[in-house]
């Protein structure tokens, strides 16, 4: 078959198959000239907003970050956002995927601003749609992520008030022993800690490791967080032996699940 007689859309698909081969392999140069072509074709033929454009617009974003063209790459993750806001709505999965996707953008460079500016850009959108009393899951999603960046800028009083309102809708909406509700509750015993409110931290840390081992076994990633959190505060409490005899076992789940050099596993010894 020559290759005029092959539509055009099967050509794209051919092409963006060989840029993320490309950019696999390390040819990031070529991968972006291959998906530059790709985004411009999709355009063209199926217009600037359908969602293989879209998809092709994501694409050459991840190729321009490993590039370090970050300006460009955080052009194209706006436009995907701004795309999926007015296509498929604020409260959609693949909306939330967006928000959190450039709101990794931003915290990979440290830019702890632009991330606070797009979370509450996000929950403005959905105050709006479901009023402030939300317990849409993906409302609580990103106000969960968002309380974990307050953390990181010293607003605790804010951030302990988004974990409280996760908390409460989730075990309200999925029961107390559902691993969303122990995380959250996992997550609000760690902003506590801050506070020096060691007492109910450690409540909370307790309930969230015997409910996720429980539900999801002892190995399970958010169980060893859940574990860490708790030896976290159990050394800060003076409880040395405790504290060291879970810090021991993360570490060695860890290395036999990830590896000796895998991060996760650096920071647990």
């Amino acid at each position: 078959i020559a290759s005029g007689d092959i539509p055009q859309a099967s050509m794209l698909d051919v092409k963006s198959k060989l840029g993320a081969l490309l950019k696999e392999a390390g040819d990031l140069e070529e991968a972006e000239s291959v998906q530059r072509s790709v985004v411009a074709g999709r355009a063209a033929e199926l217009g600037e907003g359908h969602a293989d454009t879209m998809a092709s617009v994501l694409s050459l974003a991840e190729v321009l970050e490993l590039r370090g063209k970050d300006d460009e790459a955080e052009s194209l993750l706006g436009q995907e956002l701004c795309w999926r806001e007015g296509t498929v709505g604020v409260d959609a999965e693949e909306t939330i995927a967006s928000i959190r996707r450039l709101a990794k953008f931003y915290q990979e460079r440290k830019r702890l601003k632009a991330m606070e500016e797009l979370y509450r850009h996000a929950l403005d959108l959905y105050e709006a749609r479901f009023g402030s009393d939300t317990d849409h899951p993906g409302a609580l999603t990103v106000m969960s992520d968002f309380a974990k960046l307050l953390e990181l800028q010293e607003k605790l009083d804010e951030a302990e008030s988004l974990h409280r309102h996760v908390l409460s809708r989730r075990e309200k909406r999925l029961g107390r022993e559902h691993p969303d509700t122990l995380v959250a509750a996992d997550n609000l015993g760690c902003v506590l800690q801050l506070f020096s409110d060691w007492d109910a931290a450690e409540q909370l840390h307790e309930w969230a490791l015997q409910g996720l081992e429980a539900k999801l076994g002892a190995e399970h990633p958010a169980t060893l967080a859940s574990m860490s959190n708790l030896a976290a505060l159990l050394a800060a409490r003076g409880k040395l032996s405790a504290a060291e005899a879970m810090l021991r076992q993360v570490l060695q789940v860890r290395e036999v699940k990830l590896g000796p050099a895998h991060p996760d596993v650096l920071s647990s010894a």
